[in-house]
């Protein structure tokens, strides 16, 4: 009798063991889907009032990925609730497609497919964006050089209509120069470059096109952005920005401990907690600068009645406020004839899409907003990512049609 009630009474507890221990195991799971709603919000919340957002949109793809994998799980064990798991998936489905292009419509065009990404057309001009890194002049000094003249050799066979150059470095003697290697591949006309007493430094914009007008943004430094507009065949007048917004500043410490969290084992000597603190507070102040920067480059942009083309450095993912910011209103190059995951930065973080081309049709004088009108309109024919290692940037390119 009394052997029957103890196991009566263990049958009772066990099941309440088991819903407790569930519950909490479902309240932990529901931290990744709780992330995806946050970066779900974080692209329209400004960083300078929610900093959490801009650590959240550099965790999205893991996110996306623990999600699926709980909520594979939870449609075996606990039914219903699997749904959660997938729904935050959906709900980022935007952003989804921000990260990674299928190959559908790559490179098409109205008489067919191309095969290189080249201009062939006179109503057509290919545009490069490329972080050269001080073309290696903080390399091994064995190294210098060599690394300034792939780059060159690189730039002229690409054979771009215009370039945007990012980290532009030149000497003024000598030693180490680079305009005349592009003024030879057709690079007549540039734009001014910022300049101290021993080297020409910043962005640049190269251009086989004349110049017609160049400036800077009203707020920012020209090492932040500056713009030109260009005179296209045909005599339409076509405006280019080229930005580098502000370094997230990882030093050697930072970099070497995120490899450790990478490759080793915890160390308890180390503070990670302390460490990780400080590289999240950087990003944080990184994305609140950026917010600033993108706001002042769509504000200059917004009254430019002229085809347009955005493109440049931003050191911020797609899943971010910087990005969506700046990209309303414009089409991403990568999104409309991109394939893969586009990923542009060869260093250890962010290791994802950081480069980006934006561009619209031309304004209509008469309602001020973007013409649908042939003979405004600005199509994306080619996009691709250059498969080249001579800097910690990979150059991205587009074809363009006018």
């Amino acid at each position: 009798m009394g052997k029957s009630a103890g196991n009566k009474k263990k049958s009772a507890t066990a099941p309440h063991r088991l819903s407790w221990l569930g519950g909490l195991l479902f309240l932990c799971a529901c931290v990744v889907p709780l992330g995806l709603v946050g970066t779900f919000l974080g692209v329209y919340l400004p960083p300078d009032r929610i900093g959490l957002a801009s650590l959240l949109g550099l965790a999205f793809p893991w996110l996306v990925l623990a999600s699926a994998a709980i909520g594979i799980v939870y449609l075996f064990f606990f039914k219903k609730r699997c749904l959660i798991f997938f729904a935050a998936i959906l709900l980022n489905f935007q952003n989804l497609g921000l990260l990674a292009r299928m190959p559908a419509h790559r490179g098409e065009r109205e008489d067919g497919p191309v095969t290189t990404v080249s201009a062939t057309r006179p109503s057509e001009f290919k545009i490069m964006s490329y972080n050269v890194c001080l073309f290696g002049f903080y390399a091994r000094q064995a190294d210098r050089n060599g690394l300034k003249n792939q780059i060159g050799t690189f730039l002229s066979v690409e054979a771009a209509d215009i370039l945007c150059l990012q980290e532009y470095y030149e000497s003024k003697d000598n030693r180490f120069r680079i305009r005349e290697t592009l003024r030879q591949a057709g690079y007549r006309h540039h734009t001014k470059l910022q300049a101290n007493a021993r080297f020409y430094f910043g962005n640049a914009i190269f251009s086989r096109h004349p110049i017609l007008r160049q400036d800077t943004i009203p707020g920012l430094s020209p090492l932040h952005a500056l713009y030109a507009d260009l005179r296209l065949p045909g005599g339409d007048t076509l405006r280019v920005y080229t930005f580098h917004l502000a370094s997230l500043r990882f030093d050697e410490n930072d970099k070497a401990l995120y490899q450790e969290l990478l490759n080793k084992p915890l160390d308890e000597s180390v503070s990670y907690k302390a460490e990780a603190g400080k590289i999240a507070r950087k990003v944080g102040s990184a994305a609140r600068i950026h917010a600033g920067q993108v706001r002042a480059i769509k504000a200059h942009a917004a009254d430019c009645p002229y085809r347009l083309i955005i493109c440049g450095d931003m050191n911020e993912n797609p899943v971010s406020y910087a990005y969506h910011t700046l990209a309303e209103g414009l089409k991403d190059a990568f999104v409309e004839r991109g394939v893969g995951l586009g990923r542009t930065y060869n260093g250890f973080f962010p290791a994802y899409r950081i480069d980006y081309i934006f561009y619209r049709a031309a304004l209509d004088r008469t309602t001020g907003k973007v013409s649908d009108h042939a003979d405004a309109r600005l199509t994306a024919r080619h996009f691709e990512v250059g498969d080249v290692d001579y800097s910690d940037h990979k150059p991205i390119a587009a074809v363009l049609t006018f």
